[in-house]
């Protein structure tokens, strides 16, 4: 029976905003867009993730490796910005919510959930929320999830977890978690898919959520 549900936020609660944010600085400002991706997948971005370095410290480091006219000021706004709530989603989670613990299990920055949360109010949606830049781990590490499931105190069969990438489900799968992968604008295929998990849906969710 399932107990909890994980949601990932970027790319699921989330647009994923570094594609949206490359795209937008390269139409508005003329910057190359392979420069920018590059520097928001750089190791160090996955350090800044990870708390490992500040956000100050991948700022000045990125400034180092663009070209001298590049506002990296403008550059992390576009990145937070390029993050856009899914209604969707959020409607699917508010029928949810009240009836499983739903939890956020997300590689993250502190400084942009700091910004989404700002702009949307969205932590309230959740019991309990295991992020990156806390624990000093990315999913690329399996310890990152067998920590989610040990703090969520369910077991793996009694979660189900939604990611929007088949590489960081990899190891819930293989500790038995119940895995969905949601393709933006296809909640509908979700939402089939928590059904077949049995998952009861409210028909009045709280809007205040």
């Amino acid at each position: 029976m399932i107990k909890a549900a994980v949601f990932d936020l970027g790319g699921v609660l989330f647009s994923e905003g570094k594609e949206q944010a490359a795209d937008e600085l390269a139409r508005q400002y003329g910057y190359d867009r392979d420069l920018i991706l590059k520097v928001f997948v750089s190791p160090r971005s996955v350090d800044l993730r990870k708390g490992v370095i500040t956000n100050d410290e991948f700022w000045d480091n990125a400034r180092g490796e663009l070209p001298g006219g590049y506002d990296v000021s403008r550059i992390q706004e576009a990145w937070h910005k390029g993050y856009k709530l899914d209604e969707d989603i959020h409607r699917l989670i508010q029928t949810l919510k009240g009836q499983y613990k739903i939890i956020a299990f997300s590689d993250n920055t502190r400084d942009r959930i700091d910004f989404l949360e700002s702009r949307y109010g969205f932590r309230k949606l959740f019991d309990l929320e295991v992020y990156s830049f806390e624990h000093g781990l990315s999913k690329q590490d399996r310890r990152f999830t067998e920590l989610m499931i040990r703090e969520s105190g369910c077991e793996p069969t009694g979660l189900v977890y939604v990611d929007d990438d088949q590489e960081k489900v990899a190891a819930a799968r293989e500790l038995g978690v119940n895995v969905l992968v949601y393709r933006a604008g296809h909640a509908g295929e979700l939402t089939a898919g928590l059904r077949r998990l049995d998952i009861i849906f409210r028909e009045d969710p709280d809007e205040s959520c």
